[in-house]
């Protein structure tokens, strides 16, 4: 008596889902709810509160509106403080890179191992001393009994001190001191990378000096010019410290007019609008960054 063998067909379980997660998932998760918790939430947050009307008697708003906007966009106070800022970041960028270019292509070229260290520090430095500290040593400089307005005083240059404080001039200058670091570093990890063969190449083929920096060297180290231009200028966006203590009340900048709307009138929702002005600003720069750098990978 034969005995009929059955032979069970197990289906297949798809168990793709059921997986572990990557290692490189487990590495980021924290750092991603870390940076959701502290900037996206807030940043969603003061976003929707710009559209909403400000109560008279406190509270939440809950009426949706674009009046902040409106009177942001429109009334010419608040016009001249955006594009002032805007200005500002502008020169304060350009500034920073003709100041800290020959600075970073020195650090890179000199051999002298000491001479490197000691224009390292010289460039590092300022970053161990508060930014508050500096800003008042630049209130002492340009002040009209400073040394800058002594010596002019003293070799004949002009008759009556200069008004460097409490200006545009003040917060752009002192703007750039600050900045200086953020430029150099981003500047010297590109230059690093470039092949000094390249550059020996232009020169036998009788390119001199100004030629082979201009069709070379600057070439090739766009990368870093466009990372310390993009730092320097999100960073010149939000400053507040500096332009509080060297500006006035003429040379308002985008972050000091959202302190005064707090802290002075209270008008939390315009605020967030002047804020989601900076924030947006922000985002877009950074994505034409990325897509620099997207193209340069390529």
């Amino acid at each position: 008596m034969a005995v009929a063998r059955t032979t069970a067909t197990v289906p297949r379980v798809r168990r793709g889902w059921l997986k572990r997660p990557a290692p490189w998932l487990l590495l980021v998760a924290p750092a991603t709810l870390f940076l959701a918790a502290l900037f996206v939430i807030p940043g969603l947050r003061i976003l929707s509160f710009s559209f909403m009307v400000e109560r008279p008697a406190g509270g939440d708003p809950a009426v949706w509106t674009l009046e902040h906007y409106q009177k942001l966009f429109t009334e010419p106070l608040y016009q001249s403080v955006i594009l002032r800022t805007f200005k500002i970041a502008f020169l304060v960028t350009i500034a920073d890179l003709l100041v800290s270019y020959p600075i970073a292509l020195a650090i890179v070229r000199i051999r002298s191992s000491w001479v490197r260290a000691f224009l390292v520090f010289a460039v590092i430095s300022p970053l161990l001393t508060s930014i508050i500290v500096r800003t008042y040593g630049w209130m002492v400089i340009l002040s009209d009994q400073g040394p800058i307005n002594r010596a002019l005083l003293a070799l004949g240059v002009i008759d009556e001190p200069i008004r460097m404080l409490y200006n545009e001039f003040g917060v752009t200058v002192a703007l750039v001191q600050v900045f200086v670091p953020f430029m150099v570093l981003s500047l010297v990890s590109a230059i690093q990378t470039i092949d000094p063969a390249l550059e020996q190449a232009a020169a036998s083929l009788r390119a001199n000096r100004l030629q082979t920096f201009i069709k070379v060297t600057l070439p090739l180290s766009a990368p870093g010019i466009v990372t310390g231009s993009v730092l320097v200028f999100i960073l010149t966006l939000g400053s507040f410290v500096t332009p509080v203590l060297l500006g006035s009340a003429r040379t308002l900048m985008a972050a000091v007019l959202i302190r005064d709307q707090i802290l002075g009138l209270y008008v939390w929702s315009f605020a967030a609008a002047v804020t989601a002005v900076l924030l947006v600003a922000t985002l877009v720069i950074l994505a034409v960054y990325s897509r620099l750098v997207r193209r340069w990978s390529m």
